[in-house]
């Protein structure tokens, strides 16, 4: 039992120990043991290495009680060049995924937004009405405004794979100044459904929704769409959307009528009214306060708002 205890046995446990911890690691990325696991991803990998480690040392006191000293000596010189060159091996691994993350921050093809083209932007009215042949999508994405994170596009991805397997093709960059946020840099394609950056405003319609990605509509012009990683913004639904306007009206006035009930042959209301403002919405009604110029509130009553997936009002965003 003695031996167990003899500098080059103490030596030899210790250096298993640590070379079987730096294989652990090595075999847990071998194996992507944390990939897509958040946060938990290197306790996991950090995991590995200790069950590996634990095991070595086990049996590392097997091996240093069964063994000759010289044997144990010469291992002990084995095992530091092993660690070395573990070691080497984890740095180089490491330094190759930060490179990588570098080339993803680096892949950009924006541009900066000239002055003129940031006057057009900020004409996108906050004030729309759509087009009864254009679908309206299933809501809006109001992009994160940040400064040290713009918003990454990606054009065709494959919808399988974790974002992070995916190097962006474009990015929309703001920057603040003594106003308020502004854009600093985006696609020369860019024009979201409404964009007024003096209200912080900014909103993409959404086609499709993913696990990780949303499609929206790039340009709303030609209908230009790509995918953005879901959650560097806000994803607000029809129904939330409608809820915050300050107010809408109908497209067609004379064929759309506010009525007592959401049916389209119950009685209309007759109650003169300035605006229209929803505060209630189901799957295709809109329950509307009717206020008047003041905002005091005239009456209640139900207006259609969509119709097989086309809008039959417009809104005001903004007063």
């Amino acid at each position: 039992m003695k031996k167990l205890f003899k500098p080059a046995c103490l030596l030899f446990n210790i250096l298993t120990l640590i070379l079987f911890f730096f294989l652990g690691l090595l075999y847990a990325g071998w194996m992507e043991a944390g990939k897509n696991q958040g946060l938990a991803g290197g306790a996991i990998v950090l995991g590995y290495g200790v069950i590996f480690a634990m095991v070595a040392l086990i049996i590392s006191f097997f091996v240093t009680y069964r063994s000759k000293h010289i044997h144990i000596v010469r291992a002990n010189v084995v095992l530091g060049i092993l660690i070395l060159a573990s070691f080497l091996l984890i740095k180089n691994n490491a330094d190759a995924r930060k490179k990588k993350r570098n080339e993803i921050e680096s892949q950009k093809t924006t541009e900066p937004v000239n002055q003129n083209r940031l006057f057009a932007l900020s004409e996108v009215p906050s004030h729309h009405s759509f087009e009864i042949k254009k679908g309206i999508g299933l809501g809006f994405f109001k992009p994160k405004l940040q400064e040290q994170q713009p918003m990454y596009f990606y054009g065709n991805p494959n919808l399988e794979k974790s974002l992070q397997e995916h190097l962006p093709t474009d990015s929309l960059v703001f920057k603040r100044n003594e106003i308020g946020f502004q854009i600093a840099s985006a696609p020369p394609w860019l024009m979201p459904e409404h964009l007024k950056m003096d209200y912080d405003l900014i909103y993409f319609k959404v086609l499709s929704i993913g696990e990780e990605f949303i499609q929206i509509e790039g340009n709303s012009v030609d209908g230009y769409s790509i995918y953005a990683n879901k959650w560097s913004g806000e994803l607000i639904f029809w129904p939330d959307f409608l809820l915050n306007v300050h107010a809408i009206e109908p497209i067609n006035p004379s064929e759309q009528k506010v009525r007592i009930k959401p049916l389209e042959n119950a009685s209309s209301v007759n109650i003169s009214y300035d605006l229209m403002k929803p505060i209630l919405i189901n799957e295709s009604w809109a329950k509307v306060a009717l206020l008047d110029s003041n905002y005091s509130k005239k009456g209640e009553g139900w207006i259609q708002w969509k119709r097989e997936g086309q809008l039959l009002v417009s809104y005001s965003l903004l007063s």
